[in-house]
C-alpha cells in the first residue's frame, strides 16, 4: 500500500512539474516574441524616418556589418541592398 501511494505521489508530482514547465516556457516564448516584434517595429520606424529625411544616403552611410538590409519596391525592384 505504501509503495502505491509513493508511486502515485511521484506520478502526480511529475505531471505537475511538466505542466508547470510547459506553462512557463509558453508564457516566456510569447513575451519574448512580442518584445522582439516591438523592437523590430521600432527599428523599422527609425529607418523609415531616416530615409524620409536623408534619402537612401542614410542607409549607405550606416555601418551594417552585423545585419543585412534590403529595400524592395512593391514591383520587385531592389532599391538598396548592403
Amino acid at each position: 500500500m505504501y509503495k502505491q501511494i509513493r508511486n502515485a505521489i511521484w506520478i502526480v508530482s511529475l505531471i505537475v512539474l511538466a505542466l508547470s514547465l510547459v506553462l512557463i516556457f509558453g508564457m516566456s516564448y510569447r513575451y519574448f516574441t512580442g518584445l522582439q516584434e516591438k523592437q523590430l517595429r521600432t527599428e523599422l520606424e527609425l529607418a523609415s524616418k531616416g530615409i524620409e529625411i536623408s534619402g537612401v544616403d542614410y542607409l549607405a552611410d550606416m555601418d551594417m556589418d552585423d545585419y543585412r538590409l534590403t529595400w524592395i519596391e512593391a514591383d520587385g525592384t531592389v532599391i538598396f541592398d548592403n
